[in-house]
């Protein structure tokens, strides 16, 4: 598990893989699937595009500070974000 911060996010590749953040008590959050990691992080970290209007987004931003990240095909990442339920995750 990592910090949510900028220099743990410059370190991930932009590969496509499986995220999930945590608040400060280390319980599961958000959980979501990317073609480029380390861009849908940054996003999540400042609120761009989407993170930025929508409200589960906002809180979801406003309590993360860690977070794990595994690397693999898009369809596999997609197929376990749907597995997980995590609280601000949307279906």
């Amino acid at each position: 598990m990592k910090l949510f911060n900028l220099d743990n996010i410059k370190k991930e590749f932009n590969k496509a893989g499986y995220y999930k953040l945590f608040n400060q008590d280390k319980r599961l959050i958000y959980t979501g699937s990317s073609k480029r990691i380390q861009n849908r992080l940054l996003s999540c970290l400042y609120g761009r595009s989407d993170y930025a209007t929508n409200d589960n987004k906002i809180q979801v931003r406003k309590l993360t500070v860690y977070y794990t990240v595994e690397y693999m095909t898009l369809s596999k990442a997609r197929e376990k974000d749907r597995s997980n339920k995590a609280k601000y995750n949307i279906y």
